[in-house]
């Protein structure tokens, strides 16, 4: 990692997205009809899931090794920690609440605390595959393998 994650308010095409980013909502328009919010405009996203996780549970304790994932909060709040497996000594603590997101880039392990009934989206560049997880446990020896 090479900095603390980013708030984008509008995603360009062309960013570099190596590193963890935080980022809201890139758009919301309302009329008559109802409204519209984007949630993202970049990637080449291959398998979207909805999660749903009550209070006081945690999610992650682990990291992948191709696969960028994003998470973006749809009602709720979560605490993120984030280690990247090239330097464990910088660690990223973060809270995220419904309308945020957050782009994990493969070799950052995420943890998510969630603080309140929560639901949220889970993008991720790589189909799961049960037979090839690319979901290695959080360890510092596992980082190093």
């Amino acid at each position: 990692m090479r900095g603390s994650p980013l708030i984008i308010k509008r995603a360009a095409a062309t960013e570099n997205l190596s590193d963890p980013q935080q980022f809201t909502l890139y758009s919301e328009q309302s009329d008559a009809r109802g409204s519209f919010q984007g949630i993202l405009n970049t990637g080449n996203w291959r398998e979207v899931n909805v999660v749903y996780t009550k209070a006081g549970q945690i999610r992650g304790g682990h990291f992948h090794q191709h696969t960028s994932e994003v998470i973006f909060i749809l009602s709720g709040r979560a605490e993120v920690l984030l280690t990247p497996c090239e330097d464990l000594s910088k660690r990223i603590v973060l809270m995220l609440k419904a309308g945020e997101g957050i782009r994990i880039p493969p070799m950052v392990a995420h943890d998510f605390n969630y603080l309140e009934d929560s639901m949220h989206l889970q993008l991720l560049d790589k189909c799961f595959d049960p037979a090839n997880q690319d979901l290695i446990t959080f360890s510092p020896e596992a980082c190093l393998t």
